[in-house]
C-alpha cells in the first residue's frame, strides 16, 4: 500500500510516480541525487531500510537554477524527521567520491541538463549493487529532452523501464 504523507510537501513527483518509487525502493538502501524540499525522499524514506541524499540545497522554485545560500535546506530537514534519511550538503562531484556504499537502488532528480545528469550517472552507477535498479525523474515525453537523451546514450533506449510520467528505471546487469 502506498504511504502517502509526502503528498503535500513542495516538489515536482506526482502520485503514480511516487507509487512506483515506493514500490522499487521498499526495505532497500538508496541513494538519491537532487532532494529538493524532500518531497520524493519522503516517498522513499517511508519505506526503504536507508536513504543517502545529496543536493546543494540552493535550488530556486524551479529546482534548477542555483541561488546565493541555503533556500531548499530548512524545509528539508523539516520534512525528514524521524526518517531513515543522511543528507549530503554539496553537488554529486564533490560527495559522491567520498561515499564508501553500494545502494540496492540509485534514484536521479538533479540538475537536467545533460552533462549533470552524465556525471550523476557516471558517478553512481559503480555504487549500484549487483542487479540493483537506477531510477530517474524527468525522462521521456513528459520530461526534459536533456535528462532522457543522456540517459538513453549511457544505457541505450530499449533497457529503460517505464515511463510512468516523467518516471523511469533500469536495472543493472
Amino acid at each position: 500500500m502506498l504511504n502517502n504523507s509526502w503528498y503535500t510537501i513542495n516538489g515536482y513527483f506526482s502520485e503514480d510516480e511516487g507509487a512506483k518509487l515506493q514500490e522499487l525502493s521498499k526495505g532497500k538502501v538508496c541513494l538519491e541525487i537532487g532532494s529538493y524540499c524532500g518531497k520524493s525522499s519522503v516517498c522513499m524514506g517511508l519505506v526503504c531500510q536507508q536513504l543517502y541524499c545529496i543536493d546543494t540545497f540552493k535550488a530556486d522554485t524551479s529546482g534548477q537554477d542555483q541561488a546565493n545560500g541555503f533556500t531548499t535546506l530548512d524545509e528539508f530537514i523539516k520534512n525528514i524527521v524521524g526518517l531513515p534519511i543522511k543528507y549530503f550538503i554539496g553537488k554529486s562531484e564533490d560527495v559522491l567520491p567520498t561515499i564508501d556504499l553500494e545502494f540496492d537502488l540509485v534514484f536521479i532528480d538533479g540538475m537536467h541538463d545533460y552533462d549533470s545528469v552524465m556525471t550523476d550517472i557516471y558517478l553512481s552507477y559503480p555504487k549500484l549493487k549487483s542487479n540493483g535498479i537506477m531510477t530517474f525523474h524527468d525522462y521521456g515525453p513528459y520530461g526534459f529532452e536533456s535528462v532522457t537523451n543522456a540517459i538513453d546514450n549511457f544505457f541505450g533506449k530499449e533497457n529503460i523501464l517505464g515511463p510512468i510520467r516523467g518516471f523511469a528505471w533500469s536495472i543493472k546487469k
